[in-house]
């Protein structure tokens, strides 16, 4: 009976750090897109669906509400670093339960594939050091912003868009509803 205590106590002493990681660090959503549904718009018309186009297509964006930074994270069925004349983008808005509004934005381009990345609010810039990867191998785009350039929220929605220019023609898709505009929100992402 000792040995059980004891190995209980051990244990419970060993899993103590980790018990507590998913409610006290973050909550997260992650929004699954069904692929085959970029938009294309090429100036006639309106823009129709192309299930050809894999570039730029949604497979999922994960909305992770942490205790320092919300990251934000694009997984595509193919992303394509842009060549000379192209330009693609990742953007997200944040709308949070203190009525602050952000807009998360990372561009790539033929001479700047790295990229680059910047936040703004009710159409102004906001100075704050988001952080931002691309990788092109992977397919995916990551943003990390500070919680505190969103004035530290209990709750925070979240809706995407990926676009992509090419001189001629734009992609566009977006993870939440399947209109040409992205007018669906995801669910509240409560901070713990």
């Amino acid at each position: 009976m000792r040995l059980r205590r004891s190995a209980v106590a051990v244990l419970a002493c060993a899993a103590a750090p980790f018990l507590g990681v998913g409610a006290a660090e973050a909550a997260q959503i992650t929004v699954v897109d069904a692929t085959g549904d970029v938009r294309v718009y090429d100036g006639s018309g309106r823009p129709q669906v192309d299930p050809t186009v894999t570039n730029g297509d949604f497979a999922r964006v994960n909305y992770d509400h942490r205790l320092h930074k919300v990251v934000l994270h694009a997984e595509y069925v193919d992303l394509r670093r842009p060549g000379s004349g192209e330009v693609l983008g990742f953007a997200t808005r944040m709308r949070t339960n203190e009525q602050v509004y952000r807009v998360a934005y990372t561009f790539a381009d033929g001479g700047a594939p790295r990229g680059e990345v910047f936040l703004e609010g009710r159409r102004r810039s906001v100075r704050c050091d988001v952080g931002h990867r691309i990788d092109y191998e992977a397919n995916t785009i990551t943003m990390g912003v500070p919680r505190s350039c969103i004035s530290r929220p209990n709750w925070i929605r979240f809706t995407s868009a990926h676009f992509a220019f090419d001189g001629n023609t734009e992609t566009f898709d977006h993870p939440h509803d399947d209109g040409p505009e992205p007018s669906a929100w995801s669910s509240r992402v409560y901070h713990d």
